[in-house]
């Protein structure tokens, strides 16, 4: 029994790394679920270890929330762009996976259109909601690996005799 908590524990994080490049899964979510998964095993991990791996997950969720706009804004987009990319986020949510991606791209082009900025300006927000969606899949990506490194780390004997 021990080890079927052992691979869905790794089909956990295996799945969460998907989800981390297609947005309709709680990539990183999923992959911390694979640390509670190791519960019910010998391979439990430290309660403190997974209080902090929670805080790490709502940090980089928040990170990935605001990233697109930060993109925005980084490339010398308006508010209307970071307006636009938020609004094409929550609207690209019902037309998921390709929405999910697509929808703040085409928000902050849109936005700053409407705000009066002239093609190129448009494209450069655009291209930073782009960069910012791509910065917020790269923290998604490295906690997944992080926390693919604990399982196994647990599993191999590096948490061994750790209290909780």
């Amino acid at each position: 029994m021990e080890s079927a908590w052992i691979i869905l524990a790794y089909f956990a994080i295996l799945l969460g790394m998907i989800g981390c490049f297609i947005p309709i899964l709680p990539g990183a979510a999923l992959a911390y679920a694979g640390l509670w998964a190791l519960m019910p095993t010998q391979y439990a991990l430290p309660y403190r270890l997974l209080i902090w791996a929670g805080v790490a997950l709502v940090i980089v969720n928040l990170l990935d929330f605001m990233a697109t706009s930060w993109g925005v804004k980084k490339f010398h987009g308006s508010r209307w762009g970071s307006f636009g990319s938020c609004l094409g986020a929550t609207i690209g949510l019902f037309f998921a996976p390709i929405g999910l991606i697509l929808g703040p791209i085409t928000g902050a082009f849109l936005g700053e259109l409407i705000g009066g900025r002239e093609l190129r300006t448009a494209s450069k927000s655009a291209i930073g909601s782009f960069l910012g969606f791509l910065f917020g899949v790269l923290l998604k990506v490295i906690l997944c690996l992080i926390y693919g490194w604990i399982v196994t780390w647990a599993i191999c004997g590096g948490l061994a005799g750790v209290a909780s």
